[in-house]
């Protein structure tokens, strides 16, 4: 998935089986998950995106895609359609499991 402003360029997915990799290709400072509703959050140190947005694509087990401004640099976030079942990082990626 393109994004168009801010410290990446793009955000990448694959799915194997049950399993989900969410991988930016900007300099990740911290990637976790929140709940309530189900969400994987990306902070990348560098360039601001110049506004806030919501993105169109199509993620596995994703209803949404977010891109905004964090601190002095982005934040990306995708909304999942339901908790995963585990997570993992690695490195700069988060591994769901569904």
């Amino acid at each position: 998935m393109h994004l168009p402003s801010g410290a990446a360029s793009k955000l990448t997915w694959v799915l194997s089986g049950t399993e989900l990799r969410l991988s930016p290709d900007g300099n990740v400072s911290r990637a976790f998950l929140l709940a309530s509703p189900a969400r994987a959050v990306f902070d990348l140190d560098g360039r601001a995106p110049d506004r806030s947005r919501q993105l169109a694509g199509s993620i596995p087990h994703a209803t949404g895609v977010r891109l905004g401004k964090q601190g002095k640099g982005t934040r990306i976030v995708v909304d999942l359609d339901r908790a995963p079942s585990r997570s993992s990082q690695d490195g700069s990626a988060l591994v769901l499991s569904f």
